[in-house]
């Protein structure tokens, strides 16, 4: 479900707050400027201060990774398509890959929860 396509009081949080802290692996082309990397992280930062954590809690790193460093398959990213790394998809379009560490903080939307989880918590 797209976070993004619903309204800021459609979100809420349970249990303690901590630092989540977002890792976002990526071509060294892309995010290259600080324009593209703040905007990325400011509406980063938005799913979290929208539900009461304070903005300096949100961290966001951005580590590029060299081609010859991601591999998806045993195949590096990006690299010429062959029929060696069929199937699957196009081995020759970079990828980016998002890693997101909640520590004791958990975020749910609302309207994709069973009626349970709004009235008692939902297991973990």
């Amino acid at each position: 479900m797209n976070v993004s396509s619903h309204s800021p009081s459609l979100i809420t949080s349970q249990t303690s707050s901590t630092m989540p802290l977002w890792i976002i692996y990526h071509p060294p082309n892309t995010f290259t400027s600080l324009a593209d990397k703040t905007a990325l992280a400011n509406e980063i930062t938005k799913l979290y201060t929208i539900v009461g954590l304070p903005r300096f809690y949100v961290n966001v790193l951005f580590q590029p990774i060299q081609p010859d460093s991601f591999f998806i398959g045993g195949v590096p990213r990006p690299s010429p398509m062959t029929d060696a790394n069929k199937p699957g998809r196009d081995s020759s379009v970079p990828m980016i890959r998002i890693k997101m560490e909640h520590l004791a903080r958990q975020l749910y939307l609302l309207t994709s929860l069973p009626s349970v989880c709004m009235t008692r918590g939902c297991p973990g």
